[in-house]
Parts: C-alpha cells; sequence; structure tokens
C-alpha cells in the first residue's frame, strides 16, 4: 500500500471529527438508551482505530502536530465510561 496523501489524511480526521460528535451527542442524551451506549461505543472504537493509522513502515503515526486529537481523546475517555 502506498503513503495516504495529505488529501486522504484530510479526510479520514474529518471523518473521526464525525465521529467524536456522534459519540458527544449520545454521551449528552437523558436518558442514556441501550442504543446510546451501543452508538458512543462504535464511534468510540472508531476513533481509536484512526488515531492509530501508521505510515507503509507500520511505526510512525500517520497524523502530524497540524492534527489536534485533544477533543477526540476526552470522547474516547467520557465514552469508555459508559460500557466498560
Amino acid at each position: 500500500m502506498a503513503e495516504r496523501t495529505a488529501e486522504e489524511i484530510e479526510k479520514i480526521y474529518r471523518k473521526a471529527k464525525n465521529y467524536y460528535e456522534i459519540v458527544m451527542t449520545n454521551i449528552y442524551d437523558d436518558p442514556i438508551t441501550d442504543m446510546n451506549k451501543i452508538l458512543i461505543q462504535e464511534n468510540v472504537m472508531r476513533l481509536e482505530e484512526i488515531k492509530g493509522y501508521k505510515k507503509e513502515d507500520n511505526i510512525t503515526s500517520i497524523w502530524t502536530d497540524d492534527y489536534n486529537f485533544e477533543k477526540i481523546d476526552a470522547a474516547i475517555i467520557v465514552g469508555k465510561t459508559f460500557y466498560e
């Protein structure tokens, strides 16, 4: 597989932001239903997978300092409290 282009990486980051929004929306639903918990878990897992993407060498992350994962990291941490 060839290295991902900057455009491909940007598209993946935009997907991550969408998954973040799904997690946060479901966290604040009241009451939290089983469906909310399923959506939270599925999207937290997607976020974790995206954060783990590597370059072709399978060592170096595709993510540079240009991408801020602060909110995404917070969504992962909080989201896990709903199903772990």
